[in-house]
């Protein structure tokens, strides 16, 4: 704890004093810092603008300590999806009657839904994000990868990556090869991406890793095999599902189509499976955020 005497001046690394300004006037900066973890994630670009000393606290190790601490973590499910559902039906229906990529593409972005609190929102200061791309997250950042250029509709090879904890976006170096339709995922704190097609629409055979710094059923090992663990979710139509694992492997997230009662599929939506219950939970997002995620990815904050 910051004592009273030395909140007035302090000494920077070359030895001048500088004046130390308190995060919260009258009040020790740990425990400073604590109160401002407590703050809801959804508030946190509004907190950083406030000050710099905010600013600086809220990117420092101690701060994510103590969000963790005080049991404020959040958990953060990102999807790659049309931002414009209705639009998005409408081309996928001139696709098939074409045989090709449609003239004009619906937007595609970058939606955000926080378990932890229910809500939804658009993550508006995303780059443009390319048609299929795929998303994988290490720690709180999370990388956007690939897909197809809205405009040539010819794959990408670009790399985004967002820092969740401060909502800044950056541009990374890009993948070795362009690629769409690919598979991704994290493991060990790189992302790895195999396969997919080029341009020509060739098969890709090669692999690369990105340094970032019916039933449920699950892997007991070469041994075990597997077992099941709990229904498949409710009212999920069959080969639409995208999963990922939030809170540190205490729930399971599943987005897909709703299956109509003649067999089709309507509007998309998101199922919570609780690993310690075994009970599915069946979340309905807003008409806005309703259309089929392509890619998803979580990250607790």
């Amino acid at each position: 704890m910051r004592s009273p005497r030395s909140r007035a001046l302090e000494r920077d690394a070359g030895g001048v004093a500088v004046e130390h300004v308190e995060l919260i006037p009258g009040m020790p900066d740990d425990v400073a810092v604590d109160c401002l973890a407590r703050v809801q994630h959804g508030s946190h670009r509004a907190m950083r603008r406030v000050c710099r000393g905010w600013r600086s606290a809220a990117a420092t190790p101690a701060f994510a300590m103590a969000r963790a601490e005080a049991g404020a973590n959040e958990d953060l499910v990102y999807l790659l999806q049309f931002a414009n559902p209705a639009a998005a039906a409408a081309a996928a229906e001139e696709a098939k009657e074409d045989g090709d990529a449609p003239a004009n593409s619906p937007a595609y972005g970058v939606a955000v839904y926080n378990v932890t609190t229910g809500e939804w929102r658009r993550e508006k200061a995303a780059p443009p994000v390319p048609m299929f791309a795929q998303c994988a997250a290490v720690g709180t950042r999370l990388a956007v990868l690939g897909g197809w250029d809205p405009e040539t509709f010819e794959p990408v090879a670009d790399v985004h990556v967002l820092d969740a904890s401060t909502g800044v976006w950056r541009s990374a170096p890009p993948m070795r090869s362009a690629r769409s339709f690919f598979a991704c995922a994290e493991a060990g704190g790189r992302i790895y991406v195999a396969g997919g097609h080029d341009k020509h629409k060739n098969a890709l055979k090669t692999a690369e890793a990105y340094d970032a710094g019916a039933a449920v059923m699950e892997w007991l090992g070469s041994r075990g095999g597997w077992r099941e663990v709990g229904p498949s979710p409710p009212g999920l139509k069959a080969g639409t599902a995208r999963a990922v694992c939030v809170g540190g492997g205490e729930r399971v997230v599943v987005t897909g189509a709703i299956e109509d009662s003649d067999g089709g599929s309507g509007r998309h939506a998101l199922w919570v499976f609780d690993v310690k219950t075994k009970n599915w939970t069946v979340v309905r997002p807003p008409p806005e955020f309703a259309g089929f995620a392509f890619s998803v990815a979580a990250v607790r904050i």
